[in-house]
């Protein structure tokens, strides 16, 4: 008994998803009215420091589909002929999808997550055509940024400080995948621990102590609100600490907007105490291969 010839676009469909996809003239015309897309992740433009995702999410015409990072796919399913919206997004770890938002994970201390995984997102306006597929590149946009703090000491005595620790405030904690914009709201905090490194220094007649330098590092959206406030809380080996608080507003004007890719890199001159019972100065604070510079 001969197969009614109703059947056989489904037919085709099923071979099309159990093979992976055909993707010859003859699979384009016998796709019985709809259409297929082929994508592309083009993840060209980013820092050396962000690592790439091994999968991201394609949202299209109601549909969401999980599509390998490093080699074009063809999403398995065949769309009516129109006009749609492609909306294209990893899920690092450090945020979740709250519908068509990314936010950074909020920690019980009521602070962000200081350094998640990085975050591309791409939107497209496409035509989904018909007995045809579309075969489409995404460039792929870097949406977080670094940001690092520096404080070489360069008088006193380091080794009087225990640790150093500090909070921004002022930061965004959304994305909006539709506007691929960040979502200004109630600005978050993040805390950031700073490590010390140290590097032996060689002078004329001998070794001088070592060179000390307390550095943090963040990775962020952007910022959120007109403030951004740096909170450094000094620890010292005899229990005692210190508060330094600096206006960031003017440093991180630009930040998260994508202008520029590399890490926004703050400095500042510690001037330890020279003895048990003084405190530490910070001065100079400057933004680092940048004009601007407060002080």
């Amino acid at each position: 008994m001969k197969r009614p010839i109703r059947h056989a676009c489904i037919l085709f469909m099923a071979a099309m998803a159990t093979a992976g996809g055909v993707k010859d003239d003859l699979a384009d015309s016998l796709l019985c009215g709809k259409g297929a897309v082929e994508l592309t992740a083009d993840f060209s433009r980013h820092t050396a420091d962000m690592p790439l995702p091994s999968a991201y999410q394609a949202m299209v015409a109601g549909q969401t589909f999980s599509v390998p990072a490093d080699a074009p796919a063809l999403l398995p399913y065949h769309f009516e002929p129109a006009a749609a919206t492609l909306i294209a997004f990893n899920e690092p770890w450090g945020m979740e999808r709250l519908g068509m938002t990314m936010q950074v994970c909020r920690l019980a201390d009521g602070s962000i997550e200081p350094m998640p995984e990085p975050l591309f997102t791409a939107r497209a306006d496409i035509t989904i055509p018909k007995d045809d597929t579309l075969r489409l590149t995404l460039p792929m946009q870097q949406r977080l940024f670094a940001l690092r703090f520096e404080l070489p000491v360069t008088r006193g005595d380091a080794s009087l400080i225990d640790r150093v620790e500090g909070e921004v405030a002022g930061i965004a904690q959304t994305f909006d995948l539709g506007s691929q914009q960040v979502v200004g709201g109630t600005p978050a905090r993040i805390r950031i621990t700073f490590s010390r490194e140290e590097a032996a220094v060689t002078r004329t007649g001998g070794d001088s102590p070592a060179a000390v330098a307390f550095i943090g590092k963040a990775g962020l959206l952007g910022i959120d609100g007109q403030a951004q406030q740096l909170t450094l809380d000094i620890l010292y080996t005899d229990g005692r600490h210190q508060t330094i608080t600096t206006d960031l507003s003017r440093m991180m004007e630009d930040f998260g907007s994508g202008r520029s890719l590399e890490p926004l890199v703050i400095t500042g001159g510690m001037e330890a105490p020279e003895e048990a019972g003084m405190e530490a100065v910070i001065k100079d604070w400057t933004v680092k291969d940048r004009e601007i510079e407060i002080k």
